[in-house]
């Protein structure tokens, strides 16, 4: 039976990963304190959960199901690779032909180098989210031997140390993931720690039965709350000395993200049906969830289209920039994906 509150989880995250690309900016060009800098804070900061919730909602599908390495390999990499060499290659000619647009030269050998670098190490920065899952999905297989006979206590063991390790990452400079890490002497938890953690959290939250009462919603919000405030709090008091934007408390792999996708993971799954018992889901929120991986993939080239037009965070005002500019990236990103997809093969590069 399909499962419609994962569709909405996987609307809600799609929205929050434009949202937070649309508000960044704030923080990055504006000094601590400013309205911009504070928009840049609420919007961005409330947003953190997105990519967590896309791992955990991965986690709860594939860890359930059993099937053979070939074929698991073989199904993943079919529909997260194809589009995400379709798309590097749509933002690599953008990159190359634009400035010919406008009477630049293009040479040969560093035009061949940039294609290289842009396939192996990401052409924009969006996109070290498919290295990232696409490293999860070769370790899939062999959790699921795990979880298809799992016991709670060595869950609960599992996910109290890694827990740890995001409570580490509050404090080291360069978390696992982030681009830049940097090797240090002193204790390395960047291999237990990860993104992995959120496939065993979501399998985890799928299978048990946690906080499915109306006292269980009240510590659900409070949860979602308290991670926020941590968010923001936190980060408005490492930022304040310098002035300077500092993301200790943005990165996805901390207790504050984890809090807050939690919440949201299990208000959804607990109150969805008794809400919604008909399981309904409108048409345009089935198809954003359907190709919420295309919208991924292209709303950051969607977002530069935008840009050459007038319309981005600064348009009329912060405020509204940011509403009018996520929205219409949203439903161009969605029309985007649903042509390619009606086009012949469109449908393995799609997304």
């Amino acid at each position: 039976m399909r499962e419609i509150w994962i569709d909405y989880l996987r609307v809600i995250a799609a929205i929050a990963v434009i949202i937070i690309h649309v508000t960044a900016g704030f923080l990055i060009n504006s000094n601590t304190g400013t309205i911009d800098w504070w928009i840049g804070l609420y919007f961005d900061g409330a947003m953190r959960f997105c990519v967590p919730l896309f791992v955990m909602i991965s986690g709860s599908l594939l860890l359930s199901k059993r099937y053979s390495l070939k074929d698991h390999l073989k199904k993943r990499f079919q529909k997260v690779l194809l589009p995400f060499i379709f798309w590097s290659i749509i933002y690599i000619l953008y990159d190359l032909i634009f400035p010919v647009l406008k009477g630049d030269s293009i040479y040969f050998m560093p035009s061949l180098k940039y294609i290289t670098s842009g396939l192996f190490f990401g052409v924009r920065g969006h996109l070290w989210y498919v290295y990232m899952i696409l490293g999860l999905y070769l370790f899939i297989p062999y959790l699921q031997k795990w979880t298809s006979q799992y016991k709670k206590n060595e869950m609960y063991l599992f996910l109290s140390l890694w827990s740890v390790t995001l409570i580490v990452n509050w404090f080291i400079s360069s978390a696992p993931g982030a681009k830049g890490y940097s090797f240090v002497r002193g204790f390395d938890l960047s291999y237990f720690s990860g993104f992995v953690g959120y496939l065993v959290l979501g399998f985890f939250l799928y299978k048990n039965n946690f906080l499915n009462n109306k006292m269980g919603n009240f510590y659900l919000i409070c949860l979602i709350v308290l991670g926020l405030m941590i968010t923001y709090f936190g980060t408005y008091y490492i930022s304040k000395p310098t002035g300077l934007f500092k993301s200790n408390f943005f990165r996805y792999l901390t207790p504050n993200v984890a809090m807050v996708s939690i919440g949201l993971f299990l208000l959804f799954k607990n109150n969805f049906n008794k809400i919604f018992p008909q399981r309904l889901i409108n048409s345009v929120l089935q198809n954003i969830s359907k190709y919420s991986y295309g919208i991924y993939l292209s709303h950051v080239f969607v977002l530069g289209m935008l840009r050459h037009i007038g319309i981005n965070r600064h348009f009329i005002n912060p405020l509204i920039g940011t509403i009018s500019t996520t929205t219409s990236c949203l439903l161009l990103s969605l029309i985007i994906t649903i042509i390619i997809n009606k086009l012949p093969f469109g449908k393995f590069v799609s997304g």
